[in-house]
């Protein structure tokens, strides 16, 4: 485990974030390098936890998550789990020594870890594709409604021979946006351009 990184990592803590069951925060965590004694220490058992050498009455607790709520943008509250800030410590440690052999191991799988490739990234362009036409539509609906209604309406049967190709991308990532849990809207009420479409596109946009 990086002694460097580790440290960087410690001293750059954000302020106020929410504590593990211990209510420990990094803000404790960093008074420990006030003094070269106890910033040894810290480091030690940094790298005794980074090799999975914990001992067993400690384990339960490590294992502990503390529940808090976060204010979406959409007023809606959203639980997250916080693990014990100093296993939150080492994890993001590891995450960045070792990120290269993460993105080969994990790029075609996961969300986590800032991925450019596979299913997040899926998603990303998903999210683009829908939010593209659900900014041309009702700017073409108040400019040009007549156009609008003439054009885009036979557009409603995503299965007609001349649907767009660029349209068809729109229903096909609103479904599969739909059935990874995004509560994006149906290709029909963009054209409708309903209110509950429009209200909703910070869950779609932003994530689950």
């Amino acid at each position: 485990l990086s002694s460097v990184r580790l440290i960087a990592n410690v001293r750059r803590s954000r302020k106020g974030a929410a504590p593990g069951p211990s209510g420990c925060t990094g803000e404790h965590l960093r008074v420990l390098l006030d003094d070269e004694h106890c910033a040894e220490l810290l480091l030690g058992a940094a790298r005794k936890l980074a090799i999975a050498q914990v001992p067993g009455a400690i384990l339960p607790a490590f294992r502990l998550g503390r529940m808090v709520a976060l204010s979406k943008p959409s007023r809606d509250v959203r639980a997250l789990v916080m693990g014990d800030a100093f296993r939150r410590l080492v994890a993001r440690t590891l995450a960045q020594q070792l990120s290269t052999e993460f993105q080969r191991a994990c790029a075609p799988f996961q969300f986590a870890l800032s991925t450019k490739a596979g299913a997040e990234a899926l998603a990303r362009v998903e999210r683009r594709i829908l939010g593209v036409w659900a900014d041309t539509l009702p700017a073409l609906g108040a400019h040009h409604p007549g156009t609008l209604a003439d054009l885009v309406r036979p557009l409603l049967d995503v299965s007609a021979a001349n649907m767009p190709p660029s349209a068809r991308a729109a229903e096909q990532a609103a479904q599969h946006l739909r059935s990874q849990g995004f509560d994006a809207p149906p290709w029909a009420s963009l054209l409708e351009r309903d209110e509950a479409a429009a209200a909703s596109r910070s869950q779609w946009e932003g994530g689950h």
